[in-house]
């Protein structure tokens, strides 16, 4: 396999706060399906667009109070639509609402489906490990986690899902839009620019292409796509080094947690499986959620009113 840029090549211009460690023999473990869930969510966001649209992303890294959410350029590539601007909010774990500002959006490159962008809050969210996605292989567990768009599933209410499998193709070289690893997890709309991850929840890949998606509708280019290498049932990601490659390029500079050591075994031939927690994996009325953080949007703008005509 090769995802183009080697981890020591990687890590040219980007800020780690970890200490890369040496590769470790793999050590087999028992699976703890409620421990991966736990990381998982606590790192996937909703990324909801005034439009109806939503997808999700990953939490990497953060600032004092600036968090930075890794997701999929086509999630946020519209700043307006016919009838005008589109707003995007951000919703986090603990079903928080945060407005995006849209200046701090930025994609990674103009050939590569990946974006970052900004969010604020005074509250502690955990940040995703990065793992070397050199690691992958045929046959190697991942895990998709993102939320679905209202009513996919569960009539209106807005599920986070995580759904196991195992790798089923690494492409020689990565389609346009960065795509290269393929595996056949289940994957509903709105769960593009979501984490992939492995058994231990380490960050490897940004889910962003569907089976049943057109290629073109997601942004890329006509042509682009080889349709006989997406075959019916396959879902691809692309690698997280391809990410970290682009870093420097793309003047993104980081506090990023990397390491570069190897999944644990499991014990165990099959595929594990997960399930999300019906409370906290769930939200009943998005609307509500989204109303909070305009309703706090909207204070915070008066409030810089009342300061900037004062008498002083």
């Amino acid at each position: 396999m090769n995802f183009n840029y080697r981890l020591s090549a990687i890590l040219v211009g980007t800020t780690i706060t970890s200490t890369i460690i040496l590769t470790q023999p793999l050590i087999s473990r028992a699976f703890d399906g409620q421990e991966l869930s736990t990381k998982t969510r606590e790192i996937t966001v909703l990324i909801n667009r005034s439009d109806g649209q939503n997808g999700s992303g990953v939490i990497i890294s953060k600032n004092e109070d600036t968090y930075y959410v890794l997701t999929a350029n086509h999630v946020t590539r519209d700043r307006e639509n016919k009838n005008g601007e589109i707003k995007y909010t951000v919703v986090t774990h603990d079903k928080k609402a945060y407005e995006i500002d849209y200046n701090t959006v930025k994609p990674i490159s103009n050939n590569l489906d990946m974006a970052i962008f900004e969010f604020k809050s005074n509250q502690e969210y955990p940040v995703a490990t990065i793992v070397n996605s050199e690691f992958l292989a045929e046959t190697t567990p991942v895990f998709v986690s993102g939320w679905q768009r209202p009513g996919a599933v569960g009539g209106d209410k807005t599920i986070r899902q995580l759904t196991s499998s195992r790798i089923t193709t690494i492409l020689d070289e990565p389609v346009f839009g960065g795509y290269q690893v393929g595996y056949d997890n289940t994957t509903l709309g709105g769960m593009s620019g979501g984490p992939v991850v492995d058994v231990e929840g380490r960050l490897v890949g940004i889910h962003g292409l569907a089976d049943n998606d057109n290629p073109e509708n997601l942004g890329l280019e006509s042509g682009s796509v080889d349709k006989e290498l997406l075959k019916t049932g396959f879902n691809y990601g692309i690698p997280i080094n391809t990410f970290l490659g682009q870093t420097a390029q793309a003047g993104i500079f980081l506090n990023l947690d990397v390491v570069n050591t190897p999944p644990t075994e499991l014990t165990g031939a099959e595929t594990p499986v997960i399930a999300t927690d019906p409370e906290k994996d769930q939200i009943d009325d998005l609307n509500t959620v989204l109303d909070d953080a305009e309703r706090i949007a909207d204070t915070i703008d008066r409030g810089r009113d009342i300061l900037r005509n004062l008498p002083f």
